[in-house]
């Protein structure tokens, strides 16, 4: 169970993503002092078990619509996410996180194919592979990987 720095009583937490050494924790929430409907946070810990108070991602990131399903890459060390609030194909797209300094970064749309015209979110990338979530016409569900 995580503290209330995460779970914020009034508020709703999702989405969460540690980093490889565990030490990490990326989430989106709606908790007060955000940017928008749903914003991005980062918490730290030393021992898995007493977060820290949670520090926004900012408004290069965070728009006032809805971002969600960070991932971050420690390979290319970089931060993926999903948003309906910055300039894109339509709907949720992915976008990658240039520079997490809290001040000064740039965020960049993946374009084609990672995007759609559909909600396009979830991503993540392993060793060979990366695998996404969509609602793309032609599958069987919702959403799709």
């Amino acid at each position: 169970r995580l503290n209330r720095n995460i779970n914020a009583p009034g508020s709703i937490s999702k989405h969460p993503a540690l980093s490889p050494n565990g030490a990490t924790l990326y989430f989106a929430s709606n908790r007060a002092g955000g940017f928008g409907e749903m914003d991005l946070w980062m918490s730290f810990s030393s021992n898995g078990i007493n977060w820290s108070e949670p520090k926004n991602l900012g408004k290069e990131i965070n728009t006032p619509f809805k971002e969600g399903s960070p991932f971050f890459d420690p390979k290319q060390n970089k931060l993926f996410f999903s948003s309906n609030g910055h300039r894109g194909f339509g709907g949720f797209d992915i976008y990658l996180a240039n520079g997490i300094s809290l001040k000064k970064t740039e965020v960049y749309n993946l374009g084609y194919p990672f995007n759609s015209n559909k909600d396009d979110i979830f991503v993540v990338f392993g060793e060979s592979k990366g695998y996404l979530s969509s609602n793309r016409n032609g599958g069987p569900g919702k959403y799709d990987i």
